[in-house]
């Protein structure tokens, strides 16, 4: 949802009520004296509910008859650029990039962007995580840094839950909401024997993820080696490959499998006509021409050669006229 969608002469006070008060309960105050925007993905399943995206300078505050009509839930404010304050029980807590403070939706309150900022708030149920972390109301007001390993991993996987397609599959949705919870648990601080289920349970999911998510953006821009990657993500080869104990492919078919497919969709596509079979494969990180052409016959059921025919002569035959290849255009 966007400010800029909803008519300009309602349109903050539409805002502020459907998105502040009806969705959210908190009243929100523009800073600044500058024309509130904001854009939004709102997220909501099982106890667990995410907001992200990004806002002018506002004050979003907790009111008592706002906290009358809010559900029990432990929030994370978690801010993503810019600065933000956090202001609850009695304390101001400026947070920056990735850094959050343990909040209450029950309880007055308010945190701000004061030159606006994208951001992720995050509230879980708070029954939900009461069986996980011992004394949870002691945790309140406590400021969680950026360098909290779960915290990161938290940012990660909420930043690929919103960007998805809604969940149907109440299977998937239960799933997902768990390894949220487990995450939250961990960066608030859970006792031990719900740390090493969460750690084994949700936070493994979300190290997974993310690894998987890196190799199939940057298949063809970073070096996929498992020592790389295990630098990247902060972990050890070992526990890199363990992620993928369970899964149907090992990590390094998975990298395969992405070089693969990045190539056939470059070998499909017209507008890398002009490029070498050969180029292609080392642009997608093949150093071995043969290994490359043996496991793309495999894959595709036929070479790569055959496949850049198909595509040409699928285009002859729908009557696509001849793509004007601008090497200035091409993406490197």
């Amino acid at each position: 949802m966007r400010t800029d969608d909803l008519p300009e002469r309602d349109r903050f006070a539409t805002w502020r009520e459907v998105y502040g008060r009806v969705i959210h309960q908190v009243e929100i105050e523009p800073l600044g004296g500058s024309v509130f925007q904001a854009d939004l993905t709102l997220r909501s399943m099982h106890g667990v509910a995410v907001a992200s995206g990004v806002s002018s300078a506002a004050r979003y505050q907790s009111t008592p008859p706002l906290i009358a009509q809010s559900t029990d839930s432990i929030g994370l404010p978690i801010v993503l650029s810019g600065s933000g304050l956090i202001d609850q029980f009695g304390k101001e807590t400026q947070v920056g990039p990735g850094e959050t403070v343990v909040s209450s939706t029950v309880d007055p309150g308010s945190w701000s962007l004061p030159q606006g900022g994208a951001f992720t708030v995050l509230r879980v149920a708070r029954e939900l995580l009461a069986p996980l972390v011992p004394n949870l109301g002691s945790a309140l007001g406590r400021r969680l840094p950026a360098d909290t390993a779960a915290l990161r991993l938290l940012v990660d996987y909420v930043k690929m839950f919103r960007t998805s397609e809604l969940i149907d599959d109440p299977v998937l949705r239960h799933i997902v909401t768990t390894h949220i919870v487990d995450l939250a648990a961990l960066a608030i601080g859970a006792g031990q024997d719900a740390s090493e289920i969460a750690e084994q349970r949700g936070a493994r999911a979300a190290r997974l993820l993310t690894v998987k998510a890196d190799i199939v953006e940057n298949t063809g821009r970073f070096d996929m080696s498992i020592a790389a990657l295990a630098v990247r993500h902060k972990l050890s080869p070992r526990h890199l490959h363990r992620l993928f104990e369970h899964e149907a492919v090992s990590l390094s078919e998975f990298v395969t499998d992405q070089r693969l497919s990045l190539t056939h969709r470059m070998l499909s596509d017209p507008r890398l006509a002009h490029l070498r079979i050969s180029d292609i494969a080392f642009d997608a990180g093949f150093e071995d021409l043969s290994a490359f052409n043996r496991l793309f016959r495999k894959r595709f059921d036929g070479t790569p050669s055959e496949v850049r025919n198909r595509r040409r002569a699928a285009a002859t035959s729908s009557g696509t006229p001849p793509f004007e290849v601008n090497p200035e255009r091409i993406a490197t």
